[in-house]
């Protein structure tokens, strides 16, 4: 069976993606099934939350809890209570894409994504949906859990640390900063933006994850066989 040319070490200048299919003889259909295939298969190589919180605990003592939205191409599925509104459009980030709630470890490095949410969906209620049902347990086992403000209001299943954090707490905006609340802070905020590291990984290394043209529900699926790869990647190394 013949090689592709853009996969031999001859080619000088390969192939724009939209000609691979071509290049290797086979059709369109055919390529975009096989990608779809490969997808399935990685994705579901990726760790779930449980696995993922169990190899935490035993690594390191505190993860980072956060999401970030992907963008797609405009969906024209509609919200199910207003016909008028892109089910995936985010009013807040201004385009289409969906909401993914991700866990890094204290490295930075992703250790577990969610599955993908609507745009509009804050990331409270998508981390309500798929991390907060097992992150309680967690906590009690003596693994910490940083967040940011956007998850106010998730329990001990996250340390947002507005108790102690007066100058970061939307309740007690108009408390006094002491000079032992902004160190609190300052400390609060590194640890928690290592976490930021995590998707930047993802992103840079693979390009679909900028942007991408597949449906919106297909989201989670990309990032999940992107960590799979990550992960493989890492052990390699």
């Amino acid at each position: 069976m013949a090689r592709p040319s853009w996969c031999c070490a001859t080619t000088a200048t390969p192939p724009a993606p939209r000609c691979w299919p071509a290049t290797a003889g086979i059709g369109r259909c055919t390529a975009d099934r096989y990608v779809d295939d490969s997808i399935d298969v990685l994705s579901r190589n990726a760790p779930d939350l449980e696995n993922a919180l169990h190899h935490s605990r035993r690594d390191s003592a505190r993860v980072i809890l956060d999401g970030t939205l992907f963008d797609s191409d405009r969906c024209a599925e509609r919200k199910p209570d207003d016909d008028s509104v892109d089910l995936w459009y985010s009013g807040h980030k201004h385009r289409h894409g969906g909401n993914v709630q991700f866990i890094a470890d204290a490295d930075g490095e992703p250790v577990w994504v969610s599955a993908a949410e609507p745009g509009p969906v804050f990331d409270i209620t998508a981390a309500r949906l798929h991390a907060l049902p097992l992150l309680p347990r967690a906590a009690q086992n003596g693994l910490v859990v940083l967040a940011d403000l956007g998850y106010e209001g998730a329990g001990a299943a996250a340390c947002t640390c507005p108790s102690i954090a007066s100058d970061t707490s939307h309740e007690n905006a108009s408390a006094p900063i002491t000079p032992i609340t902004r160190p609190a802070n300052l400390a609060l905020r590194s640890m928690r933006s290592i976490g930021e590291r995590a998707m930047t990984l993802l992103v840079e290394r693979w390009r679909l994850l900028r942007h991408t043209t597949k449906r919106p529900t297909r989201i989670d699926e990309l990032v999940k066989a992107a960590l799979a790869l990550h992960k493989f990647e890492k052990q390699t190394r």
